[in-house]
Parts: C-alpha cells; sequence; structure tokens
C-alpha cells in the first residue's frame, strides 16, 4: 500500500483529514531530521493526528450537540430513542428529536460516532471511547 493509499485508507477519503494527517507526518520527519517524509513517519503520525482531528471536531460542537455526544460517550450502544431521553434528562432547554437526529447525523460526519441497523432497530456508538 502506497503512502497515499494509506493516508486515504486511514481518513475514509476525506481530504482535510489526509491534510491534517499529511502536516503531523511532516512534522514527524522534521523531528527526526529528514528532508522527506517515510512511512514510518505517517505511522507514527496516525494516532497524533486522530487525536487532534477529534478534538477539533468536538471543539466545533454547540452544546447540545456535545450533550447528545456525551449521552453516547457513556453507553456502549443506544438506540434514537434512548438517546434523546437521556439528553432531554441531561439539558435544560432540550431541543426536538428531529434536531436529536440531525445532531446524530452531524456526529456521524464528524466521525465521532457511527451507526449500525437501519429503521427502528438502529443503534449509534461512539467510534473511539
Amino acid at each position: 500500500m502506497t503512502r497515499s493509499e494509506r493516508l486515504a485508507d486511514v481518513t475514509c477519503g476525506n481530504a482535510r483529514d489526509a491534510i491534517s494527517m499529511l502536516r503531523s507526518a511532516a512534522r514527524q520527519a522534521e523531528r527526526a531530521g529528514r528532508e522527506r517524509i517515510h512511512d514510518e513517519d505517517i505511522t507514527e503520525a496516525i494516532p497524533a493526528a486522530k487525536a487532534e482531528l477529534r478534538q477539533k471536531s468536538l471543539d466545533r460542537l454547540t452544546s447540545d450537540q456535545l450533550a447528545v455526544y456525551e449521552v453516547l460517550r457513556e453507553n456502549d450502544e443506544l438506540m434514537p430513542k434512548e438517546i434523546t431521553e437521556a439528553y432531554k434528562q441531561r439539558v435544560d432547554s432540550p431541543k426536538s428529536k428531529r434536531t436529536v437526529r440531525k445532531y446524530l447525523r452531524k456526529l456521524e460526519q464528524y466521525n465521532l460516532i457511527e451507526s449500525s441497523g437501519s429503521g427502528p432497530s438502529k443503534v449509534y456508538a461512539t467510534v473511539d471511547k
């Protein structure tokens, strides 16, 4: 697997994430005194870059979106109804079920959570605990 294929695989084809990861690999190569990025630079940069990307995604969330994320982070898997109920208990002015579903889509888009199943049996869980 080439470096570019590896970056594409690790970042699920997301160009911004790939650029961020490449930037981390470049810093790693520079610290090692190299002028070019080697495979080991990419390998060593992946965990730190993933953590940085995750934190950037978390920083973009509103307080309500973060509350929904925290509900999931504290549980293994939950159905949308369970998420909504736990979220409503957590905040003073909860948003509608529809808005919570939008939050879930956004959290998935940010690769903070993932879903499995469909329809009434759909469940959500955090990607990395």
